[in-house]
């Protein structure tokens, strides 16, 4: 029964999030964070983790402590270690779903991903209609982009490249290739509608890398090295230009970032263009770690309030340097030691997994977007389904086959539709 709850809730969290987004402008109050506090509370009672929560717990409660005693103030120690629960918590919605994936189907998780996809659409058609939020305003007042009514547009866009993800991985697990060319192709084309150069980007490298993945290994569940196979992926590189082609002058001339390109680059070069301006906001931070940094606070960070003002949190967007201010070289080593260690073992299992190289490589993707452009490990919006990728990643090719025979009744499979 709880197991049922807690699924039917995961499939609605964007919803809340999307409501969340016209409460947090209407009264600046947030109707998703006691959603996801209660949320948690029922997944730790499910998970019936004991030990393992209270050391993430314990961990949580020292960096209170230090933040305390670095800031002198309670209630900022308290609101400085937001992200660092964002983090852990994507760590117990990962037990989470491994243990769904032990008890259910993955079809389970691949419905999860899909409602999101459909709330996201939804957002995106509310943009065009001309209501929610703008991506970027310009300075005169020219918006560029939609995200809806969601709050946080630079979330969205790791969320829309999970979702894209784990429906293409399924579909080309399964060897529906018209639908992974459909699904691939509106996924590009509403990814322009973001206006975000990671979404775009990622979007179209999902796309066209995962047919070349699905040949490379001809022992995965017996399947060979078909000519079928290769025809698919030959499809999509010819494909692949004219999509690129399209959603690039879509981008930049029907939805205006043509002109926000042009101001930036007018006043920086092209790395701080492609940066956002983040790699000197990260050069600066560096420059306070190494100049400012006690030996306490270099090994467990200042909080999210490093550079010294108490009245709003500093973000440079770029996950391990915003992860590295706050909470040290302690609070990075446990954030990325715990997205190395699932790597490592996704990795070691992708022999025996169906989505195992699907996962690996969206999963290295999604460093390289924490890197450089962040909102990706203390992701709020999207942390739950970047939980469920990485279980994903762990499962195996028998317990794959099994549930195909047993369970199509959300996604009927090919061997079911012919």
């Amino acid at each position: 029964m709880l197991e049922r709850l807690l699924v039917f809730l995961f499939s609605i969290m964007l919803i809340v999030d999307s409501v969340n987004g016209l409460t947090m402008r209407a009264a600046d109050f947030s109707v998703s964070a006691p959603f996801k506090g209660l949320l948690l509370v029922l997944v730790v009672l499910y998970l019936q983790r004991w030990v393992s929560v209270s050391l993430v717990l314990l961990v949580l409660l020292l960096f209170i402590f230090v933040h305390f005693f670095v800031l002198g103030d309670v209630v900022s120690a308290l609101s400085s270690s937001e992200m660092l629960f964002k983090c852990f918590s994507i760590v117990i919605f990962y037990w989470f779903f491994r243990r769904l994936l032990q008890n259910r189907d993955h079809h389970t998780v691949v419905v999860i991903a899909a409602v999101a996809g459909i709330v996201i659409v939804a957002n995106l058609m509310v943009g065009l209609a001309g209501f929610g939020y703008a991506q970027y305003v310009s300075a005169d007042e020219t918006t560029i982009g939609s995200r809806g009514f969601f709050y946080s547009g630079n979330e969205l866009s790791v969320i829309y490249v999970l979702v894209v993800s784990i429906i293409l991985m399924k579909l080309i697990v399964e060897a529906r290739f018209f639908w992974y060319i459909a699904v691939g192709l509106i996924a590009t084309m509403l990814s322009v509608l973001l206006a975000t150069k990671v979404t775009i980007l990622s979007v179209l490298l999902l796309f066209i890398s995962f047919p070349f993945l699905s040949v490379m290994d001809r022992r995965l569940l017996n399947f060979r090295l078909s000519r079928k196979k290769l025809k698919f992926a030959a499809l999509i590189s010819v494909l692949f230009p004219a999509v690129v082609f399209s959603s690039v002058y879509i981008l930049l001339y029907e939805i205006n970032l043509i002109g926000r390109l042009e101001y930036f680059y007018s006043t920086a070069d092209f790395v701080d263009v492609a940066m956002s301006g983040r790699n000197l906001l990260a050069a600066d931070a560096w420059s306070i770690f190494s100049r400012d940094y006690s030996t306490i606070a270099t090994f467990f960070g200042r909080g999210e309030y490093w550079d010294g003002s108490l009245d709003a949190s500093k973000l440079v967007e770029i996950d391990p340097v915003d992860i590295l201010m706050a909470y040290g070289l302690i609070g990075l080593c446990l954030v990325y030691g715990f997205f190395t260690a699932i790597m490592v073992q996704v990795a070691m299992n992708v022999q025996h997994s169906p989505f195992g190289k699907y996962v690996l490589f969206t999963t290295v993707l999604l460093m390289g977007i924490s890197f450089t452009a962040g909102h990706v490990v203390y992701s709020g919006t999207g942390g739950y389904l970047l939980a469920a990728l990485l279980a994903l990643g762990t499962l195996n090719a028998r317990r794959w086959l099994l549930t195909e025979q047993d369970s199509a009744v959300f996604w009927p499979s090919a061997r079911q539709t012919g």
